[in-house]
């Protein structure tokens, strides 16, 4: 397959048709991450006709002659490096501007998508699907972190994935990958190389400790009343490597056996690997890939995404690595 790839970042367009200009793209990496800011590298030859500066909109798209492009990653202009026969364009998801804003911010009887959709607000980045969560009747922002890692914090204790798809709206969800976002790859046709490690789980039980005995006792409304009661949730085992959690956020029983069984999940994988095959713009996050022909009882089945790079240059022509884990 004919790799095609279309470029925008500022004034700036190219395409996979335009690699005889030395000006034009060398290389293309793009990088997909649960949890983290997605990132682009655009590796031009030389200084590239056209206006481009940090702040500029970016957007990539990867594909193949017979199957066409899609957009793989939407951005920002990050960073801009010169140097000798190189000029190298560094672009980010919007998502890292929340890691440049800290507030001091309290919510009350607020759902965490409400409190996450606020907080998305606030740094001006565009949101997707952003599910309810736990009930929170207090939740305080604290200028102490910024709001990307009270986002993860969200996330956490919901078992939710946290993520820029590749329009680069903030995804707040679930994962539950439907039929239409799974995708197929065999061993001798689409993967190229495979690796897969298997390991014990991090943690044998979770308990989390929630509000402080000084606020129980008569429902969430009564956060500051006192009482002599304990605010607990447990998964898994009670002895052996038991990781334990102290979270004044959470307010009740429910909540905080909800976000133990959900850290416990997250510590209990067992398998994960990564996948190199022929260049596919298919792989998304939140979605599934189903690892199929493996020899040698390879790792065979469907697997969680949590990463995708997708990567282009003039040796090797484009490749994707899909990296997973057991779910």
């Amino acid at each position: 397959m004919i790799p095609r790839f279309s470029i925008t970042a500022g004034g700036i367009t190219a395409d996979s048709s335009s690699l005889t200009d030395s000006g034009l793209p060398v290389s293309v990496r793009v990088d997909l991450r649960l949890n983290q800011i997605n990132t682009a590298v655009i590796r031009m030859g030389l200084v590239p006709k056209g206006s481009v500066a940090v702040g500029d909109p970016v957007k990539i798209e990867m594909g193949n002659e017979a199957n066409g492009t899609e957009t793989v990653f939407t951005g920002i202009v990050s960073e801009l490096r010169q140097e000798t026969m190189a000029y190298t364009i560094w672009c980010s998801s919007a998502l890292a501007t929340l890691t440049h804003l800290r507030v001091n911010k309290v919510y009350a009887q607020q759902k965490a998508g409400d409190i996450v959709r606020d907080i998305a607000s606030i740094a001006e980045v565009s949101t997707g699907s952003v599910e309810t969560g736990l009930d929170y009747p207090v939740y305080a922002l604290g200028a102490d972190r910024h709001l990307l890692a009270h986002l993860h914090n969200l996330a956490r204790r919901d078992g939710f994935d946290l993520y820029a798809d590749a329009d680069d709206t903030l995804v707040y969800a679930a994962y539950a990958p439907g039929p239409g976002l799974s995708q197929k790859l065999r061993y001798g046709a689409e993967i190229l190389a495979y690796h897969s490690e298997t390991h014990a789980a991090r943690a044998d039980g979770v308990e989390v400790y929630g509000e402080s005995p000084a606020s129980l006792g008569e429902g969430d409304k009564a956060y500051s009343w006192l009482t002599k009661e304990e605010v607990k949730g447990n998964a898994g085992n009670s002895s052996g490597n038991v990781l334990r959690i102290a979270d004044p956020s959470i307010r009740n029983q429910d909540a905080a056996g909800t976000a133990a069984e959900k850290i416990l999940a997250e510590l209990s994988t067992e398998m994960s690997g990564w996948t190199e095959a022929l260049g596919t713009p298919k792989p998304k996050l939140g979605a599934a890939i189903k690892l199929a022909d493996l020899p040698q009882n390879g790792p065979n089945g469907t697997f969680k995404i949590t990463a995708v790079r997708h990567h282009f240059d003039k040796q090797r022509g484009y490749t994707t690595i899909i990296y997973w884990k057991e779910e």
